[in-house]
């Protein structure tokens, strides 16, 4: 198994972001680990995305609608 750790640092005050990848030197040399990284990244990004429109879907507040036929808001 390998590891790798990123580190991502937010500075609030400037509005700066700081990254930091610790992996092995054979790793980072290596393009295809190199490769492996990025896509496992972009499936972290879009996991973390459908996260957050799950999470939306159920924090939308409905206004009652009195033309509505179906009761189901109200």
């Amino acid at each position: 198994m390998k590891e790798v750790n990123i580190k991502i640092r937010f500075d609030d005050e400037n509005g700066k972001i700081g990254f930091a990848i610790e992996r092995t030197s054979e790793m980072f040399d290596d393009i295809t680990e190199t490769l492996r990284l990025i896509g496992a990244l972009t499936i972290l990004v879009d996991r973390e995305k459908n996260r957050i429109e799950k999470t939306k879907a159920y924090k939308v507040n409905y206004d009652k609608n009195d033309d509505d036929k179906f009761d189901i808001w109200r």
